[in-house]
């Protein structure tokens, strides 16, 4: 996956990202870049410079900044911002379950 592809998705907005770290294990994280998101106006506060290889992101679940080798990142899926996919189908209540709603009233 290359890292303008990733950095241009978690600049619109959060995103849940899959990566396998140095001792195999697969994380899910929600990540972001997105300025609306970002502690410190988007500065983040440890030293550290990322590589070609590596991008530094917002984990917003930990409220920190991480690094993460872009080899290792199997999946990205952007949740919120503009663009982000449409989750009418999970949020639609069934037929059946709106008539049950409205009979106990």
């Amino acid at each position: 996956m290359k890292n303008t592809h990733i950095i241009q998705e978690l600049q619109n907005g959060i995103c849940e990202l899959i990566f396998i770290d140095e001792y195999s294990i697969e994380h899910t994280i929600s990540a972001t870049l997105s300025d609306t998101h970002l502690p410190n106006g988007g500065t983040p506060d440890f030293i550290g410079t990322p590589t070609e290889y590596s991008i530094t992101l917002f984990n917003v679940a930990k409220e920190e900044w991480q690094t993460i080798q872009t080899d290792s990142i199997i999946t990205i899926e952007r949740l919120t911002g503009h663009g982000a996919p449409n989750n009418e189908k999970k949020l639609k209540a069934s037929e059946e379950y709106l008539t049950g709603l409205l009979e106990e009233l």
